[in-house]
């Protein structure tokens, strides 16, 4: 997963749903699955905390 605001990036493990599911898109194509890579991107907690603005300064 990496940060779009960032950089920061953390592994995470696939589960045998994620697993399954590019074999048989692989399959559903004629394709023979060798190997894949999937990022997922979002906000990392310190950017989210950084683009909110100051709770009640006026």
């Amino acid at each position: 997963m990496v940060c779009s605001q960032c950089g920061t990036a953390v592994e995470i493990e696939a589960d045998s749903t994620i697993e399954q599911w590019a074999r048989n898109i692989a399959t559903d194509h004629g394709f023979t699955l060798t190997g894949h890579d999937i990022e997922l991107y979002g906000t990392c907690g310190k950017c989210t905390a950084k683009a909110q603005p100051a709770a009640h300064q006026e």
